[in-house]
């Protein structure tokens, strides 16, 4: 792995969890790296899903095909972070999204029959992933809230909030479909906030 690479994974785990220098060759000796061009799929539809990824650079979006044929967006990931169709990954049966690269994307992956043997052998690499997997689901859970209780503004600011590296980088478009309104009224929220900073956080 280029040194750059490899740091990115070593940080992420020195947040998460004291890795042994054994449990972190064996890691790294069953990582393996792989490149998306933009609109590149890394997932679709129907496909078992084969990998746990991490991003070390770009963006990836996770949205779903509604029976009309639109196309609702789920999640993104960016840089830092670990992601994948959780459960096609775990129960490795097909997945019901697709994943389509927003940005040429380089990414750390790992496979199921790795993950597996890596979180039955080192405690400490299990306590990360189980962290990850907590993370996922506490994300999920708020993602649902947000749905069901938030206004169309509040789900902007929340997404300002809970992607704040991904403004300017991804289409309105996308935006829009993630809050669940239009990009014209996607506009509107933002002419709104722009004339009246304050309402950011009435």
């Amino acid at each position: 792995m280029e040194t750059n690479q490899k740091q990115a994974i070593i940080n992420f785990f020195s947040k998460h969890t004291r890795l042994s220098s054994q449990g972190m060759q064996d890691l790294e000796s069953r990582l393996s790296f792989s490149v998306l061009k933009r609109k590149d799929h890394l997932l679709k539809m129907g496909e078992v899903c084969r990998f746990n990824s991490f991003m070390v650079k770009g963006c990836v979006r996770t949205f779903k095909i509604c029976r009309a044929g639109k196309e609702h967006n789920i999640s993104f990931a960016s840089e830092n972070t670990w992601f994948t169709s959780f459960k096609s990954f775990i129960f490795q049966n097909p997945s019901e999204y697709y994943m389509e690269a927003l940005e040429q994307s380089l990414l750390c992956q790992i496979k199921k029959s790795d993950w597996d043997y890596l979180t039955d052998t080192y405690p400490e690499i299990s306590q990360a992933f189980r962290r990850i997997l907590e993370k996922w689901y506490l994300n999920y859970e708020n993602r649902v809230f947000q749905n069901i209780s938030m206004t169309a503004r509040e789900r902007y600011l929340q997404f300002l909030s809970d992607y704040p590296n991904l403004v300017g980088r991804i289409p309105d478009a996308h935006i829009a479909s993630y809050l669940g309104i239009t990009p014209e009224f996607l506009s509107k929220i933002r002419s709104k906030l722009s004339q009246y900073p304050s309402a950011r956080i009435a």
